[in-house]
């Protein structure tokens, strides 16, 4: 028996209790039975534990710790076309757990709290309705498809690209609106949009066209249609408030936005999940603030009245005969009641009787009978909750990319402010570049496959043309002028034929007619002027240049001599 187990048992023995209504048995002889330890051996092993000498004295041996679960098991073959492993998605007949630790924010309570939030918490209904404001400025065109190797696209898809472009100004609903609706899916989270296809007159282009586009509430979807392997969304179900109808809408039939990838959940976060303790904060401090405006005691009026003496008199006959009425008490009281009233006191004063109450032995004293003064608090804290206040509107105003709006209040430079504000068009942009790829792949593939745009691939057409936003919308005009002249005057470009497009591109966005195109004259003297303007001076060029064939050496023509060499003087 090893130290451990003679311990053991020497302690054993000594500590536990006998049962009485266990037989008794001898131990079996698994191995020879030892001694146990006597009571010298056990305090000296307590000893030599309590020093650290015992582990010296007996090491431990090395042994192998067996594993519950055996080792890893072999990892089998998998294709590669076919997908490992989980999205982390439980769906339960289309109901979906996730790890939101707030019930009023989870189902369709979510979206309640979300839009109730955007109508009475001021910042988010500011910073959203800006964003969806610069959302929808910008015009859309449509670029035809151009293919690998290739300088411009050809006849039929820059045809096809003026069809998309005319759908897409024919819709029911206009188009900037659609735009503006899923950039809220960096807002709430998501954006679902169901298109509608219409038949085409004979002779159109494709026998199919857009006739709109519809958004899907996402207070109203109550199930997820999800593959659990892959995490891709195959449709949803909707609960139609009006008929409490459920009804399928596939994913072919969906135009589908999303946040970022901060969830695996198909309905995302938002930033209005980010704000929502935030918000919840600021609307407790902001009841705390009105509550402690309500009990401030600071300038509330006090009246002292011998109102007692006064009504012991009512109906008493006085000195001069006459009897104490209850109307000469109100009028007695009357001043004082006036000044109690904030809205009769207004702008006005109150005078009352100077008079004294006597002393017991008859002396005036210094107590006046009337009196009136104003309470006054030592301390409060409605500086600290406006501030508290004021720190978490600013949070919400930098989530949402818009904290520039209360810069002012207690500094900041016009510098600091035109940095946030590029900072916000950046974040506009990155929504509508992302919506320009959605509805690519939503919107316009299915319009592709319905209409065979793509003979060599139907299923999945590759001449796909592109939505491009109008970017000049949200640049400081005068600084992009600034910054190509300086660019093209580094470059020596002086050429003004070089920089029509640019100009009329700027000239377009602001509704201007475009420069024609200037005569070759013209131009030449427009050249040597700006070269002369920039110190260049200007060039004697020949009226009729020798082509560049003519430039080669002609075997008639005798060579030219060579130089005389003259010796150096020493």
């Amino acid at each position: 028996m090893s130290i451990f187990g003679r311990l053991a048992s020497a302690v054993g023995l000594r500590r536990a209790a006998p049962s009485v209504d266990a037989p008794l048995a001898l131990p079996s002889p698994t191995e020879p039975s030892e001694p146990p330890l006597s009571r010298a051996e056990e305090q000296e092993i307590i000893r030599s534990l309590a020093t650290g000498e015992f582990f010296d004295r007996y090491p431990a041996a090395a042994a192998a710790i067996a594993k519950a679960g055996g080792d890893v098991p072999k990892m089998p073959p998998t294709p590669v076309t076919e997908p490992v492993g989980a999205s982390g998605l439980g769906v339960y007949a289309g109901y979906l757990t996730g790890n939101e630790t707030s019930a009023d924010l989870s189902g369709a309570t979510r979206w309640k709290h979300y839009e109730t939030w955007k109508r009475t918490v001021a910042p988010v209904g500011q910073a959203i309705r800006e964003h969806l404001l610069l959302a929808g400025a910008p015009s859309w065109t449509v670029k035809p498809f151009v293919a690998d190797g290739e300088d411009e696209a050809t006849p039929e898809d820059e045809e096809r690209a003026a069809w998309l472009q005319r759908q897409l100004k024919n819709m029911e609903t206009v188009w900037g609106r659609v735009v503006m609706e899923h950039s809220m899916a960096l807002i709430d989270g998501a954006r679902i949009g169901v298109w509608t296809a219409k038949l085409m007159p004979p002779g159109d282009l494709g026998p199919f066209g857009l006739a709109d586009v519809m958004t899907i509430p996402l207070s109203t979807i109550e199930r997820w249609d999800v593959d659990t392997a892959t995490g891709r969304l195959r449709g949803v179900v909707q609960r139609d408030p009006d008929s409490q109808a459920e009804i399928p809408i596939a994913r072919e039939r969906m135009i589908y936005s999303r946040d970022l990838p901060t969830t695996t959940h198909p309905a995302g976060d938002g930033v209005m999940r980010f704000l929502a303790e935030t918000i919840r904060r600021m609307q407790k401090l902001e009841e705390l603030l009105d509550k402690g405006f309500e009990s401030d005691v600071n300038g509330i009026p006090v009246v002292y009245a011998p109102i007692l003496e006064k009504m012991a008199q009512i109906g008493k006959v006085l000195p001069d005969g006459s009897t104490y009425t209850r109307a000469r008490f109100n009028e007695d009281m009357k001043d004082a009641v006036t000044f109690v009233s904030a809205a009769k006191r207004k702008n006005a004063g109150i005078i009352l009787d100077s008079s004294t109450v006597p002393n017991p032995d008859g002396t005036p004293s210094t107590v006046r009978r009337f009196h009136a003064e104003v309470l006054t608090a030592a301390s409060t804290a409605h500086a600290e909750l406006r501030g508290r206040i004021k720190d978490l509107g600013w949070d919400i105003l930098a989530m949402l990319s818009s904290e520039q709006k209360a810069m002012g209040r207690d500094g900041g430079t016009q510098a600091l402010h035109q940095s946030k504000e590029s900072g916000r068009l950046r974040v506009v942009s990155s929504c509508l570049n992302g919506f320009a790829e959605t509805a690519r792949r939503d919107l316009v593939k299915p319009l592709w496959i319905l209409n065979g745009f793509d003979p060599a691939s139907p299923g999945d057409p590759q001449n796909l043309p592109t939505l491009d936003w109008n970017a000049l919308e949200f640049v400081d005009t005068a600084s992009v002028v600034q910054s190509v002249s300086a660019l093209l005057t580094a470059a020596g470009i002086v050429d003004p034929e070089r920089v029509l497009k640019i100009i009329n591109a700027i000239l377009a966005n602001y509704g201007l007619p475009s420069l024609e195109e200037m005569d070759p004259e013209d131009a030449a003297l427009a050249r040597e002027a700006a070269l002369g303007r920039a110190g260049a001076g200007a060039r004697n060029v020949p009226e009729d240049p020798m082509p560049v064939d003519d430039l080669e050496d002609d075997e008639e023509d005798p060579p030219a001599p060579a130089p005389r060499r003259g010796k150096a003087k020493g």
